[in-house]
């Protein structure tokens, strides 16, 4: 920033300083008082600096408050961490609470959501923070993506505890039926009844 050099034999902290500022800065915290006072030049440049992280803030709260949701999740959800994210970063302090009924109140809107946000609301572990919401958000993403899970299990799957046990199947063993196995009946057990096999049945209607 060569333009803002003073004079070598200028007043010291502004000769150091005027090279580490904005222009912007420098036209409004330089004058005949601060060059002077070095405590009132100190005051001018955080008074300044603190100016344009309050306007910071505000737009950050500002596009939060219009990040709406238009039918795209993925979008919404990725947009919204974002901007949590930068509400952090600037130490916007926001009730947890207020910005949990922001989420739900824009996605209110979508009547294939209702099921889904209605369970969530149900957990009390899931509503704490956004961030949760929006982790079971993405993670409804994935499920309806997935072809082995139907759509109705969706909200149940995404309420459920990650450390519920896993279920026990019992399988058939060495030729024998299990009788405790719930993926066929002992009929369906062709080790045992091979005669009620299709293909065997098949076979005896055309011999």
């Amino acid at each position: 920033m060569q333009l803002f050099l003073l004079p070598a034999n200028g007043p010291k902290p502004v000769t150091v300083i005027n090279t580490r500022i904005s222009e912007h800065v420098f036209l409004e915290v330089i004058n005949s008082e601060t060059t002077e006072t070095e405590n009132l030049l100190w005051f001018k440049i955080n008074e300044q600096y603190a100016l344009k992280r309050a306007i910071n803030r505000g737009r950050i709260w500002m596009d939060w408050k219009r990040c709406f949701y238009n039918g795209n999740l993925q979008n919404y959800i990725d947009s919204s961490r974002k901007l949590l994210l930068e509400l952090e970063i600037v130490s916007i302090k926001i009730p947890n609470e207020l910005l949990l009924y922001s989420l739900f109140g824009k996605l209110a809107g979508d009547s294939k959501l209702h099921q889904l946000m209605k369970s969530l609301t149900l957990k009390k572990e899931l509503i704490e923070h956004p961030k949760i919401i929006l982790t079971r958000l993405q993670d409804y993403i994935h499920l309806t993506k997935s072809k082995d899970l139907s759509s109705t299990s969706l909200p149940s799957a995404l309420v459920s505890p990650t450390n519920e046990s896993f279920k026990i199947i019992n399988y058939c063993t060495n030729g024998k039926h299990n009788p405790k196995s719930t993926i066929h009946k002992k009929e369906d057990f062709w080790s045992e009844t091979p005669q009620l096999r299709p293909n065997q049945k098949k076979f005896q209607s055309t011999a």
